[in-house]
């Protein structure tokens, strides 16, 4: 009986998550501040998901792209100007 409430107990928690908690995702360019498309002075940039992600060079990423396992950090090399895009690949 005990097990089965902690159980209970332990859903009831993980149901109330903020679901935003959980799809963050991190990218940091190197060398230069963060924009929409890569600066001039940007050659690698480093990404890291806290779920396993898909990523793509430009628009368009889908689950059968680059993976990027969660909380793994990835250092890739980009073309000054680029841009990427990410969507989450359980």
């Amino acid at each position: 009986m005990l097990r089965k409430l902690i159980f209970a107990g332990a859903l009831l928690a993980l149901s109330t998550a903020p679901s935003f908690a959980a799809s963050r995702v991190w990218i940091s360019e190197c060398g230069v501040q963060s924009s929409a498309a890569f600066g001039g002075g940007t050659r690698y940039i480093r990404i890291l998901c806290e779920v396993q992600c898909a990523v793509k060079g430009g628009s368009g990423a889908t689950t059968s792209d680059m993976l990027i396992p969660a909380l793994l950090p990835e250092y890739v090399g980009v073309q000054p100007g680029a841009t990427i895009s990410v969507i989450a690949a359980p």
